[in-house]
């Protein structure tokens, strides 16, 4: 570009000095015509280059951003990592005493049978109430309410199955029931069918 500018300059210069020398003139017109060429192809240049700094600037933004999301998804999947690892062995430990607890009363509670003795309900539960809690139970048939007064009721639970009545055992054993555990055992004697 400067050298363009230079000859140009010179040719300018030796036209001026020589009016009628047409070479000169045309020396001078083409390389006014080369200087026009360059500078837009320089103005071309400058527009690219703050295009390309401007979608770079875009892209970075972007990077930035997805960097950053990235960033906290593997925190929150490293954080759910380090969660699940330090509280497995306390669920595994949890899980482990429940079952031991589990079958530590099933031996307790005698000779496996239909029936099962329940202790524990609070003077003031009703027959209903205490209907209600055995209901719920798969297998449950019939029920005996036995209350003196101001004394806890006693209830004997008929179930259609050993296994009813031990998986109602092992769900219920230790129950709380308006503040007070429930106490279960298979019963000595089957009840009868038609007490209820």
């Amino acid at each position: 570009m400067e050298d363009v500018v230079k000859k140009m300059k010179r040719a300018r210069k030796a036209w001026k000095e020589d009016a009628e020398d047409s070479a000169m003139k045309k020396r001078y017109t083409k390389h006014k015509k080369a200087k026009k060429r360059l500078e837009a192809r320089d103005r071309s240049i400058c527009s690219m280059a703050k295009d390309i700094e401007s979608k770079r600037k875009v892209i970075q933004a972007k990077l930035k951003f997805e960097r950053a999301r990235n960033v906290a998804v593997l925190t929150d999947q490293n954080q759910f990592v380090q969660d699940y690892i330090r509280t497995y062995y306390n669920r595994i430990r949890v899980a482990n005493k429940k079952q031991k607890a589990v079958q530590k009363a099933v031996k307790k509670a005698g000779k496996a049978i239909n029936t099962l003795f329940v202790v524990g309900f609070p003077r003031t539960a009703s027959k209903e109430q205490v209907e209600k809690v055995f209901a719920s139970q798969v297998g449950f048939e019939a029920m005996s309410y036995n209350q003196k007064e101001g004394k806890s009721p006693i209830v004997f639970a008929r179930f259609a199955s050993v296994e009813a009545a031990s998986k109602c055992l092992a769900d219920l054993q230790g129950l709380s029931f308006e503040g007070q555990k429930l106490r279960l055992a298979y019963a000595k004697y089957e009840l009868q069918a038609s007490r209820r």
